[in-house]
This record gives C-alpha cells, structure tokens and sequence, in this order.
C-alpha cells in the first residue's frame, strides 16, 4: 500500500529537483521518511513501515518517459551483462517499491543482493553473482519493467542458462554462508526470500529447466527441496528434476503450495518449510 500524499507530497513539492531529504513520518519518532524531487516526480519512502509513493510530474510528462523508456528497451545490447550506472537501492519510486513489496522484500534485503532501479531504464535490475574465490563476478541481470505503458517486460542478456543459476548464499556484500538444505525456486525473488529461513539457501533456476550442471551443483547439499511454482511448467519441471536428481541418489523432497514462495510473508514461508523439512524427516 502506498503513503498517502498528504502524509509527504507537500513537503516534497517544496524541494528543489534533484533534492531529497528526510522528515518525520506517522509511524514513530525521527525522520524515518526520505522525500524526493526527482526529474520523473515526486517520491518518499519510509525506512520504518518499508512503503512509499510516487507522483509524477503530470500524464503527459510520465508518458514522455515511458516513450524514452521504451527506446531504451529496443535499443538494449543483450550481449553485453552489466549494470546500469545510475542504478541505486537507496531511493526507489513507488512502482518498483510496490512490485518488490509484493513479493516481501524489504529496503534492507534489495540493497544486500545489490537490488536497485535505473531512472534512465525505468526498470528494477536484479544481479546474479558468481563467488570464484575472493571475488564477487557479476554473471548475469535481470531488468524488471515495473510503469505501466513499458515493453517488454524483462530485459535479460544472451547467457547460457545450463551453466547458471541465482544462489542466496552469494550477496555482494557478504559471503558464502553455510547451508544443509538447498530450495529450488524459479525466479530470483523467492529465491531471496527462502534464502531467508535458516539453514536453507535459495537456488533459483531462473526458470523451469535444470541441467546436468544445476544437478551436480545440487549434490552439495545434505536435502534438496523444489518448490516451484503451482501452473503447468512449475510441475513439469519440477517432476524432471525430481528424476535427475533421484538417479543420482540425491535426498530431495517436493513441495507444492497455492502460490510462488516469492508471495507468503516470511513467518507463513519459514512455517511451510519447516514443517516440510519436518515432515520429511520424520518419513
């Protein structure tokens, strides 16, 4: 849910553009609420109640945008992986707020995994690390279309998907962390949020197919669980990995619910594993 305007906008329709500050908010004490004057509009964020707002400079302005935006997309080189420069997770507009709000992230996990929005894009960037040895590679990135009006909705760089996948143990801010139990997801997002429950990490195939690769990388860990998502090809692919992985002996179990991980607040996803894990063990 968005912060009402009046709770900020005249504030910000005060600054000067390309100013931000921060001032007091409803929800408590200290200046928790960051207000923006941005070229695009106007935008606040509350680092205490994680939501914001947005309001553009005006529909015309905004459609202006979404033409350049659009460009932009077309004129993307998908040969190249990199970030854009002015990516930041510091100060997003409501819509990329609300579209990682709707999947439970938080300020604080999209600045670990390096989350962020390019105003010269208009898109929400999420960035696949690889760990080889001390350093931290960038492997690949997804950019998310989040205003209405944009095209396509993902950008994603030529890559070969065999060979890659997006593991919650590897932040760019910290380092390997040590899990038994690996969850298998689809997309980045759940991913994240399962990485979240203790002593799992969170695989995600970026996608419904896992190769030879994804399956011996798979082998590390002590139980596999896929938890994909509930249409058609979250099934299929979760019945092929639960092939591959079963003929090379892999613990693994399945777990199925209504929606993607991505979408269960994170008291209601830690519950569903744990008394998975559990009911597994106790099989």
């Amino acid at each position: 849910m968005s912060i009402p305007y009046s709770e900020w906008l005249d504030s910000a329709e005060r600054l000067s553009e390309g100013r931000s500050k921060r001032i007091s908010h409803l929800c408590g004490e200290g200046a928790v609420l960051n207000i923006e004057h941005s070229t695009e509009g106007y935008r606040c964020w509350c680092y205490r109640c994680n939501e914001g707002g947005f309001k553009p400079h005006g529909r015309q302005a905004l459609s202006t945008y979404i033409n350049r935006w659009n460009e932009a997309a077309a004129s993307y080189d998908l040969s190249k992986i990199k970030l854009p420069e002015d990516l930041s997770s510091k100060h997003l507009p409501w819509p990329a707020a609300r579209w990682l709000g709707d999947a439970n992230i938080t300020h604080d996990l999209a600045a670990r995994y390096g989350i962020g929005y390019s105003p010269s894009m208009g898109r929400v960037y999420l960035p696949v690390y690889n760990r080889v040895g001390d350093s931290v590679l960038l492997v690949y990135c997804q950019a998310r279309a989040v205003h209405p009006g944009q095209t396509p909705k993902y950008l994603n760089p030529r890559a070969y998907k065999p060979r890659l996948w997006f593991n919650s143990d590897c932040a760019t801010a910290e380092g390997s962390v040590e899990a038994d139990v690996a969850v298998v997801t689809e997309d980045i997002l759940s991913a994240i949020r399962v990485g979240q429950v203790r002593s799992c990490s969170g695989v995600s195939l970026l996608g419904t197919s896992a190769s030879t690769w994804h399956v011996a990388q798979l082998m590390q860990y002590s139980h596999v669980v896929i938890w994909l998502d509930p249409d058609q090809a979250g099934e299929r692919g979760a019945d092929k990995l639960k092939r591959a992985l079963g003929l090379a002996g892999q613990s693994l179990s399945v777990l199925k619910t209504e929606r993607d991980p991505k979408l269960y607040p994170h008291d209601e996803l830690q519950e569903q594993l744990e008394c998975h894990l559990t009911l597994h063990a106790s099989v």
